[in-house]
């Protein structure tokens, strides 16, 4: 993607608020100058975090950002730069409604099928934001969002660490080798020795 009208404190700030929602998990890619812009790609440090996408069958994790979180980053970007505008040729693809260019007046929350015409997905259904209590475009998750100090984290599951030891009841990682919370369910605290979930809501 390519950001014009705004500076690269501005994406950083951006960075810094959607990372009150996501635990910290979300990070660049790359940052760099582009001629008048700057060229930026939103990942994610862990693919088993908060934030991040699934393929179009649900099948694998991705260690990129998904939809939601590229939609509160630009809406995070905008407030501290209201004249901002970023170019994607993916979202221009998934909504032919825009030139490809978001801005504060619109294009941002552009959604679409990224499966097949047999097996639809549509790019906001790629992620496990809806079952892990992350905020939804349409706020139909009641997420409470909370302050958490990176480090006060440690490697366990990031999830739990954010929300407490009740994530734990849908998650479909629970009592197999890949859960990362095993110790967190058992003390109500992580490896550093701070109760769950962790921080405090803002």
């Amino acid at each position: 993607m390519i950001a014009r009208g705004c500076e690269k404190a501005d994406l950083e700030a951006a960075l810094k608020a959607v990372n009150v929602i996501y635990g910290g998990n979300i990070t660049f890619k790359w940052l760099e100058a582009d001629g008048k812009g700057w060229a930026f790609t939103l990942g994610v440090v862990s693919s088993k975090g908060p934030g991040h996408r699934r393929s179009w069958n649900g099948r694998r994790r991705i260690a990129a950002a998904c939809w939601h979180v590229h939609g509160w980053f630009f809406e995070e970007l905008f407030k501290v730069a209201p004249t901002a505008k970023i170019w994607s040729s993916f979202f221009r693809r998934l909504d032919d409604s825009t030139s490809g260019w978001i801005t504060a007046e619109g294009g941002n929350w552009s959604d679409g099928n990224i499966g097949s015409m047999m097996d639809p997905c549509r790019y906001s259904e790629a992620c496990d934001c809806a079952e892990e209590g992350l905020p939804l475009h349409d706020g139909r998750s009641g997420v409470v969002a909370r302050s958490v100090r990176q480090a006060d984290m440690t490697g366990e599951c990031w999830i739990v660490q954010f929300r407490g030891v009740e994530a734990c009841a849908s998650c479909e990682y629970r009592d197999t080798e890949d859960c990362g919370g095993v110790n967190i369910r058992r003390t109500g605290k992580n490896a550093k020795g701070f109760a769950v979930p962790l921080g405090k809501e803002v």
